[in-house]
């Protein structure tokens, strides 16, 4: 427990009263104290004396000295079982006495306009990455950045609030982008275990003309300095607008599973699934292959997603694990293929660069969940999807608007051979230089109307369709 627990513990009022009202107008009839005597009920029973006589309610405490503890304990049960009529069913769940701490963000500064985190990249989290390989590169996914870019934002939403924000409430970013990709640094003979990269996420408060806004738009940041270097490199950025329950437009996204089963009729073999994504480069780990059920049509996805691996403890920290999350984004390469158009259709890896609109809610990691995912748009070298993420009972756990999706492909075309000064004809980059490219954190994408890997503008470049 933190210092900052103990403070608000000493100088802020318990509202022991309030609380116990609150409860009883929420609908609560059996009051259970868990304790080793029953000591709160008396106080309890004052504070909600005035409408306690109009209401039937059960005062309980199975903890006394004074009564055997097996039967304070079958009372209980048998007392809230009438109360529902028979029809409760037990869902156990564990619960940490303390929240567990994002694994990436690290130590908390605080000044007038937002928020900054710093740390060194953990272990937990370099073995992670290790699982997720793009091109022979491990290196941190996209849906790693979404999750840390809206953790790091509901911490500044909090203190901005001054409150404790509740976990059925989904953070909201837009305009989310991400610049370039966060690889571990690769081991040599001189360096066999190097030290790993220093991460500072930074969330500022935005001006605003809306005044009846619940708090101001926040832009967030992040970044990482290598060892022995000075300056912070830039990964990904995006906006938080909100946090919210899910409104009326985010609930008509959630389909029935039912339908979607029927419509997404194809079932893929995962095995051939797995490999297919390996032979493009893409190669996952035991950690990062969640999707066990998988089912398309022509142009939508239909993903049971699970961890079916042990939960490691930092693992509790994280918004929406982003091994669940990417298992989405995977899904989508059932039906990309396919859609491919142009008159060279080659086999490469599409990976997200961005998307319009996040909505994430907190969901355990141990959560078994489903993802559909639409095809919005295929192009040569991009796509464009939108991606839904839901539980059984329809519980909307993520939203992805607009999921921009571009390729990295390292493969010159066979008719442009490539030179020896590393460039193909064409003006398009060869093998050797891409993959250059990448590992210093470039990606071919367009920025400014110029390649970042081609520095040519329009047709011309590289990634042009």
């Amino acid at each position: 427990v933190r210092g900052e627990y103990w403070a608000n513990h000493i100088t802020l009022p318990v509202r022991f009263m309030d609380g116990m009202r609150a409860m009883v107008e929420a609908g609560a009839r059996v009051i259970v104290e868990v304790g080793p005597r029953p000591t709160l009920i008396g106080m309890g029973k004052q504070c909600v004396q005035e409408v306690a006589e109009k209401m039937d309610l059960h005062w309980l405490g199975p903890m006394d000295p004074d009564k055997d503890d097996q039967d304070g304990v079958s009372l209980t049960i048998e007392t809230c079982l009438a109360k529902v009529k028979g029809t409760h069913q037990w869902d156990h769940q564990s619960f940490s006495w303390v929240e567990t701490a994002h694994p990436a963000l690290g130590q908390r500064l605080t000044s007038p306009r937002g928020l900054t985190f710093e740390s060194t990249l953990r272990q937990d989290l370099k073995t992670l990455i290790e699982d997720h390989v793009v091109l022979g590169v491990p290196l941190m996914p996209g849906a790693g950045f979404i999750d840390i870019l809206a953790s790091a934002g509901l911490a500044a939403a909090q203190v901005e609030r001054g409150a404790k924000i509740s976990a059925a409430e989904l953070v909201h970013l837009e305009d989310v982008s991400f610049q370039r990709p966060l690889m571990l640094p690769k081991p040599d003979d001189k360096q066999p275990d190097p030290r790993m990269p220093t991460i500072r996420i930074t969330v500022e408060k935005q001006p605003t003309t809306d005044s009846d806004a619940a708090m101001p738009p926040m832009a967030v940041e992040i970044t990482t300095q290598a060892p022995g270097e000075e300056d912070f490199v830039s990964h990904a950025t995006g906006r938080l607008v909100k946090v919210a329950h899910v409104d009326d437009s985010e609930s008509d996204l959630v389909e029935d599973l039912t339908t979607l089963k029927h419509r997404c009729n194809k079932t893929v073999p995962l095995a051939e699934f797995y490999t297919q994504l390996k032979e493009i480069g893409l190669a996952y780990g035991p950690r990062f292959q969640t999707v066990t059920e998988l089912f398309v049509s022509d142009d939508q996805a239909l993903a049971l997603l699970k961890l079916d691996l042990p939960i490691e403890p930092f693992e509790g920290g994280f918004r929406l694990h982003p091994a669940i999350l990417d298992g989405a984004l995977q899904s989508a390469a059932a039906i990309l293929a396919a859609n491919q158009s142009g008159k060279r259709k080659t086999k490469a890896a599409l990976v997200p660069v961005g998307a319009e609109r996040v909505s994430l809610a907190r969901i355990a990691p141990s959560s078994e969940l489903w993802s559909h995912v639409r095809l919005l748009k295929r192009e040569d070298r991009a796509a464009t999807i939108d991606v839904v993420i839901q539980d059984s009972t329809g519980r909307i756990a993520a939203y992805l608007k607009n999921v921009s999706l571009r390729q990295m492909d390292t493969t010159p075309p066979a008719d442009i051979p490539a030179t020896s000064s590393g460039r193909s004809r064409g003006n398009r980059p060869s093998q050797a230089r891409s993959l250059l490219l990448l590992r210093r954190g470039l990606l071919p994408l367009n920025q400014g109307g110029l390649c970042l890997a081609c520095r040519l503008p329009g047709r011309r470049c590289c990634t042009a369709d």
